[in-house]
């Protein structure tokens, strides 16, 4: 597949000089052997942009940092929901295998939260 058809919908690779380009395209080869998989498609372009904002100026190491950490928290509290419905979903009446597949987490990690696995 030609490069231009590969990148040129990448924010700012137009902008990129002969060398960035080169670079790109060895790191492009890295990140599709990373998120081979059709449904990884979300990551590779993430991936790559953050690439080309980072060369530009336009994304920090702080703050990837920050939106890891901000991930990372909301991750948490999204776990930490899941959980608290899930024992009350159950503790209401609904079905173990029921409730796990709705908050589509295992059946198994869905027991260790109501305490009967360990």
């Amino acid at each position: 597949m030609d490069t231009q058809t590969r990148f040129d919908d990448i924010d700012g690779w137009d902008t990129l000089d002969a060398e960035r380009r080169s670079q790109f395209a060895a790191i492009a080869e890295q990140v599709h052997a990373l998120y081979p998989k059709p449904d990884d498609d979300f990551l590779r372009r993430a991936t790559l942009a953050a690439v080309v904002r980072y060369w530009r100026g336009n994304l920090s190491l702080e703050d990837a940092g920050a939106r890891l950490a901000q991930a990372r928290r909301a991750e948490a509290e999204a776990r930490a929901v899941a959980r608290q419905l899930g024992t009350l979903a159950v503790g209401d009446g609904g079905s173990q295998a029921g409730t796990a597949a709705k908050l589509g987490v295992d059946r198994q990690a869905l027991l260790k939260w109501l305490g009967l696995r360990k």
